[in-house]
């Protein structure tokens, strides 16, 4: 990390320190959608609540759907 702090310098280095976090909540977040998405569906919830309740598509709860 050092060499890259030299490297680059320490605003870049903190800049893409922050956007690595950022996405990774973001990740963390989309993946518990699919989590929540997928308990939803064992419960009968229609995809079409389930999508509003997590903003993914329709579609994308059907595919889930098919892998179960």
């Amino acid at each position: 990390m050092r060499k890259l702090m030299e490297e680059y310098g320490q605003e870049r280095y903190d800049e893409g320190y922050e956007k690595g976090i950022e996405k990774g909540y973001a990740e963390g977040a989309n993946n518990e959608k699919w989590k929540i998405a997928k308990s939803l569906l064992t419960r009968n919830i229609s995809p079409e609540d389930i999508a509003i309740s997590t903003k993914l598509s329709i579609e994308e709860i059907k595919q889930l759907n098919l892998k179960n």
